[in-house]
């Protein structure tokens, strides 16, 4: 005999990817900023007691929407707010192509975001 038991729900996680081709140095320049901001935003700030790390405040939250952007229309389930789980970048994942200043051609970022809380039947009713 075998029997199952509910144990909760689990957080649900959303992962999304970019590609970068940037065409210039500024472009490239612009490429680094955003991903030092997702990074930053990632991880969470340290709280100091006497010169000494005693814990952390949580990161901060993002409030994500998918939305076509001519008609405004959300696109899948609504996202209550997200943690920043992980940060990935690939530098020229498909040729060794740099600008003159040694700046890479391409750049794949992934973003995997984790939500603050998890869902009950009437959150699903209520779109998410």
């Amino acid at each position: 005999n075998v029997r199952s038991a509910f144990r909760g729900v689990a957080l649900r996680e959303f992962s999304f990817s970019f590609k970068f081709i940037a065409r210039s140095k500024a472009e490239a320049d612009m490429v680094e900023q955003i991903i030092k901001s997702f990074r930053t935003y990632s991880y969470p700030e340290s709280i100091e007691a006497g010169g000494i790390s005693a814990g952390y405040k949580y990161p901060d939250m993002f409030e994500i929407q998918v939305k076509h952007e001519p008609t405004d229309k959300r696109i899948g389930t609504k996202m209550q707010e997200c943690f920043l789980k992980s940060v990935a970048t690939n530098y020229n994942p498909s040729s060794m192509s740099f600008h003159k200043d040694g700046s890479p051609v391409e750049i794949d970022l992934s973003l995997n975001f984790v939500e603050e809380k998890t869902l009950s039947r009437k959150d699903i009713v209520d779109g998410f």
